[in-house]
């Protein structure tokens, strides 16, 4: 099965897959990590759509509308018929959950997910991070002690038109690996993987197109977070659930475009 015919079935519906899925993603790792990627999405709308609350005071402010203002009078005598049937809070809950669902509509209209372009960019990351294993596992392992100065992590970083301008919070977390790499055609990036007290942390810029907005990406082995900044992207990834809030932030604070 190649990887569009997979990615069209899975998207129609992540939760609910054939054998003939599951045997194409088992038998290839790159399908198993598009596989992976699209259920934790997946879970993550889940997630948010079960977390939308109510508005406090909706009961009361729906009870005050008046009722040539929720229907035409010519429907007033049907509807006033259909609701004495019933009682108030199940048309409560019904209007609670149009509010609802309008609302969690209009987050993702706003915060939409990465398209379909940005998945695939995701992918190409996620890729070249299993390239460099043996110096992630290395790291991990503590067996890899070298330590990179601060000249020669900026000049690696030059490779995708990128700088550090203060380096002071990378004291107490030692840059063991630094090299230019490639992920995608067209664009330049560099790759820095730095020792914390959680493991092995990632370090990815690149100058190809900034994404729409940050989103997370991951696998069954590591998660990360793709940020969009001036001329490019910067990417973290570390361990699954590893906590990379902190990172993010540094980074993005202390990181310049020099294109």
């Amino acid at each position: 099965m190649d990887e569009l015919e997979f990615r069209k079935r899975i998207e129609a519906d992540p939760h609910t897959m054939d054998q003939e899925i599951l045997d194409a993603a088992s038998a290839n790792p790159g399908l198993q990590r598009i596989l992976d990627q699209t259920r934790f999405l997946e879970n993550r709308i889940s997630d948010e759509v079960a977390a939308t609350a109510a508005p406090a005071g909706l009961r009361e402010r729906l009870l005050a509308i008046p009722q040539t203002d929720i229907a035409p009078e010519s429907k007033q005598a049907e509807l006033s018929n259909s609701n004495a049937s019933q009682p108030w809070y199940r048309n409560f809950a019904l209007a609670a959950s149009l509010v609802i669902a309008i609302g969690a509509s209009a987050t993702f209209f706003v915060e939409r997910g990465p398209d379909a372009r940005e998945l695939a960019f995701a992918n190409q990351v996620i890729e070249h991070i299993y390239h460099e294993m043996s110096q992630i596992d290395a790291i991990n392992a503590g067996t890899l002690l070298r330590e990179f100065t601060m000249p020669t992590v900026n000049q690696v970083m030059a490779n995708s038109g990128t700088q550090i301008r203060n380096a002071d919070f990378l004291l107490q977390m030692p840059v063991r690996y630094a090299n230019p790499c490639f992920i995608i055609t067209a664009s330049s990036s560099s790759h820095l993987i730095l020792q914390s007290e959680a493991g092995a942390i990632n370090v990815i810029t690149i100058n190809n197109e900034p994404v729409s907005q940050e989103f997370l990406i991951g696998d069954e082995r590591f998660s990360g977070i793709v940020v969009p900044l001036a001329a490019g992207n910067l990417i973290i990834i570390g361990e699954k659930e590893q906590e990379l809030g902190n990172y993010r932030d540094l980074f993005a604070d202390n990181l310049e475009w020099v294109i």
